[in-house]
């Protein structure tokens, strides 16, 4: 009988230690830097206020060498604004932003033209606006920020806006 305990007790704690390691963060397996390592740091859940109401985005991991990200606004209580993404090598080695506001189809492509250390620039100069769209992190932990400036001419005229987001979860 003795016996019979100390096994039972054996597999509840080797139980509680693998579902500890499971959920530990230490456990997630390392991501292996590829093409999109330069825009990692977008990934997560971000929402911040801008033109009257609540913006929302998110990125996914840039696991699989793919990051796909959803965006939306939303003023009293109705959403306005929506937005389907996607960041992606191609097989010539850019790195790309395929945007789709409203979910329009084909896409519009930016490629990636330049990035340091938490920020990262894409370029679309046949688009009107946006013809550029750079995302930016700041701070550490709570107090981080995104920022997404879009930039570009619209009816001939220079425009450039900025929407600060922060990190939900």
């Amino acid at each position: 009988m003795r016996v019979h305990q100390v096994s039972v007790l054996w597999l509840a704690i080797t139980a509680c230690l693998t579902a500890a390691c499971a959920s530990s963060p230490s456990a997630k397996p390392a991501q292996a830097p590829g093409p999109l390592a330069p825009v990692a740091f977008m990934e997560g859940y971000w929402k911040g206020e801008a033109d009257g109401g609540t913006w929302e985005e998110f990125w996914t991991s840039t696991e699989g060498n793919v990051m796909t990200g959803t965006a939306k606004q939303v003023v009293n209580g109705r959403a306005v604004f929506f937005e389907f993404s996607r960041i992606a090598a191609a097989k010539d080695g850019k790195v790309t932003l395929f945007v789709s506001p409203f979910g329009r189809h084909p896409p519009t492509a930016f490629t990636l033209a330049d990035t340091r250390d938490d920020s990262a620039r894409f370029e679309c100069p046949q688009n009107d606006y946006p013809s550029v769209i750079t995302y930016t992190v700041t701070g550490s932990g709570t107090s981080r920020v995104l920022k997404a400036t879009l930039t570009g001419t619209e009816k001939g005229v220079a425009k450039s806006e900025t929407l600060e987001l922060r990190p939900l979860k």
